[in-house]
């Protein structure tokens, strides 16, 4: 059991990669996730603190070291969120099939309108884009766009 296999070929095209948390950040769970056939070890930085990503990051290249092995190391970073306006009831329930506006104009959201923090999202979001609201639970689809107005039209595909 505790015996590592050979060294992989370094010119394999497929990355396997595996992430790196409180259930494997351990030496002998390292060895064996590298000796499995991961070729990429993934850092979620939406998580733990710098003090824990750097002792991860030394322990990963020491083992890949150890075993002769080349393992890259993915840092994985959320990306920007973007924030809905305020809204004048406070809250809203979107079923699925609502249409749905988002825009950056600084405008009170109600049931069929929100303003979004990010300026230019009319002209970075494509058409047929899914856009998530409220971490993922609120799924949408963009189905159009109003240019001028700043406006991105939407379809609710999973209400929320």
């Amino acid at each position: 059991m505790g015996k590592v296999p050979p060294a992989r070929p370094a010119l394999r095209r497929t990355k396997i990669v595996a992430t790196i948390g409180p259930a494997t950040q351990d030496a002998d769970t390292l060895r064996a996730l590298i000796g499995a056939g991961a070729t990429t070890l993934r850092l979620n930085f939406s998580h733990g603190d710098q003090e824990n990503h750097r002792k991860n990051i030394q322990l990963i290249r020491q083992i890949s070291f150890e075993l002769q092995q080349p393992v890259g190391i993915l840092q994985d970073l959320q990306g920007p969120k973007i924030r809905l306006g305020r809204f004048e009831t406070g809250s809203i329930q979107l079923v699925k099939g609502d249409k749905f506006i988002l825009t950056s104009r600084k405008i009170p959201g109600t049931q069929t309108e929100s303003s979004v923090t990010y300026e230019p999202l009319v002209e970075e979001v494509p058409t047929g884009a899914t856009i998530l609201l409220d971490d993922g639970k609120v799924e949408m689809k963009v189905i159009g766009k109003e240019i001028a107005q700043r406006n991105l039209i939407c379809e609710v595909v999973v209400g929320g």
